[in-house]
């Protein structure tokens, strides 16, 4: 039993759910509560700390549901967090490096998709980004 403030640390394998496709798991559930908590904070967050959050939140569920096969779903959230981190490096808020973990997710789920195109899109933008912070 957990009392009324307490915190929880919740973990999960998105590689070990074996539930029906129409069935939504609880890491996922867990993932989708947190991305509508953080898109809550952010409008309360005058330092906009909420938005790399979000960002990692975003990450999760494009992993969770390329490993469940939903790929476009998975596509869709992966684009946004990209965005987000495109920003945020562009800002000097992170290391490139943090962008380009999500770049080899979105990579991944194009390849187990079959996105020929989408895939050299991503290797092309992989290369660049490592190929400028050589330089700098």
């Amino acid at each position: 039993r957990m009392g009324k403030n307490a915190k929880f640390m919740i973990t999960g394998d998105p590689g070990q759910i074996d539930l029906p496709r129409h069935i939504i798991s609880g890491l996922k559930e867990v993932l989708l509560i947190r991305r509508k908590k953080v898109n809550n904070n952010i409008k309360d967050d005058p330092d906009n700390l909420s938005i790399p959050f979000l960002s990692s939140t975003l990450s999760a569920l494009g992993k969770v549901c390329g490993q469940d096969h939903c790929y476009e779903e998975g596509i869709t959230y992966l684009q946004e967090s990209i965005e987000i981190r495109r920003k945020l490096l562009a800002d000097n808020r992170i290391p490139y490096k943090q962008l380009i973990m999500v770049l080899d997710r979105i990579k991944e789920i194009y390849k187990l998709s079959g996105k020929e195109e989408k895939l050299l899109e991503i290797e092309t933008e992989i290369e660049k980004i490592i190929l400028d912070n050589k330089k700098s």
